[in-house]
């Protein structure tokens, strides 16, 4: 039982809560399925949702899954990173977290790499609107430039523990 909700404050869930529904990770692998259909020679793009609170810890809905533009895989990604802008609802009340995906770079042909974790524009969300943050990218600490888009991923998380 969740102890940190008072009657003059919603009771949100905490971040250990939304991996744990089953309406969340089911979309969190949904999302990390498109991303990587969408990764192809050309190019690649992120996808994600909005999770949302009602009736205290306990009650987790998400928002659809929507994806971000196309990054182009022909130029130089530290110039054109997938990036995904969830569309955020104008009363911010029941939001309590968000997830989204990161990209493979297995279709580029010039040395790149990239780190893998929340980026500083993910965690700076969460900071402003005091959420939580979930993330699949791939389990290693970098990303190469022809790693398979198949390679082992896992969940970060990040952001405030509980809204």
């Amino acid at each position: 039982r969740n102890t940190r909700c008072v009657v003059e404050r919603p009771c949100y869930p905490s971040i250990h809560e939304m991996t744990n529904s089953r309406a969340v990770v089911t979309n969190m692998e949904i999302a990390w399925a498109y991303t990587l259909d969408a990764c192809v020679p050309d190019s690649r793009c992120e996808f994600g949702f909005l999770i949302y609170s009602y009736g205290g810890a306990n009650g987790i809905y998400v928002g659809n899954i929507e994806h971000g533009p196309s990054a182009d895989n022909s130029t130089n990604p530290e110039n054109n990173k997938g990036k995904i802008s969830l569309k955020l609802p104008a009363d911010k009340t029941e939001l309590c977290g968000f997830f989204h995906t990161h990209t493979s770079y297995q279709y580029f042909d010039f040395p790149c790499f990239r780190i893998t974790g929340p980026s500083g524009d993910d965690i700076a969300i969460c900071n402003k609107y005091n959420i939580s943050g979930l993330l699949y990218d791939y389990d290693a600490d970098t990303v190469f430039y022809r790693d398979s888009k198949d390679l082992p991923y896992t969940l970060y998380k990040y952001g405030t523990i509980q809204k």
